[in-house]
């Protein structure tokens, strides 16, 4: 199932659910089926923490035509606590204040500010 669709079946994207190798334990997200690590099947359902920090980050000044009004925008890298790795938007702060290393929290928003219709990930700031 790819990461766009996945993102929008409702609850069980506000929990941000990946999968667990229950063989070596490897957790990924988005979820698959096959682990990379040990080529095990039959991952199970595994929630994500919530919590990470800031990789890296870029700003985009300049939106698309579908994130119109949302610009500056800020993209970032963020590895979860269990050291997955994630992209997305990075909210609730100005550009000019992220800081590679800075503690971010998952939150569930909606994906643009004039669309409430599909909820995406999003990180704010720690705290």
């Amino acid at each position: 199932m790819d990461g766009v669709r996945y993102g929008r079946l409702g609850e069980r994207y506000r929990e941000m659910l990946g999968s667990r190798c229950p063989s070596c334990g490897a957790e990924y997200f988005p979820p698959v089926r096959v682990c990379r690590r040990c080529g095990g099947r039959g991952t199970k359902d595994h929630p994500m923490p919530r919590e990470g920090r800031l990789v890296s980050f870029t700003v985009l000044n300049v939106a698309s035509a579908e994130f119109q009004g949302e610009a500056p925008m800020a993209i970032g890298l963020i590895e979860l606590e269990n050291g997955v790795k994630v992209m997305a938007q990075v909210v609730d702060v100005p550009p000019s204040s992220l800081r590679e290393g800075m503690k971010v929290t998952m939150v569930a928003r909606p994906l643009t500010k004039a669309d409430g219709a599909f909820l995406c990930y999003k990180f704010v700031p720690a705290g």
